[in-house]
């Protein structure tokens, strides 16, 4: 993918780690386990629609349309 685009279909990826969240009475760490959901990203590219490098992109938009 050109410029490191995110032109792929919807993808639900989750990560999950254990971060510390205080101690326990026997002074040993508390972890608990937390999930990170990414957020699908549109482009930024102010001019896709005149950039070859984006054709076909489903992020393309068109520069010329007056907001």
């Amino acid at each position: 993918m050109p410029y490191g685009c995110h032109n792929h279909p919807e993808d639900p990826r989750r990560t999950g780690m254990r971060v510390q969240s205080g101690w326990t009475d026997d002074q040993r760490r508390n972890m608990v386990p937390i999930e990170t959901q990414w957020l699908d990203l549109q482009c930024g590219h102010d001019f896709s629609d005149k950039d070859p490098e984006c054709d076909g992109c489903r992020w393309q938009k068109n520069s010329d349309a007056q907001v």
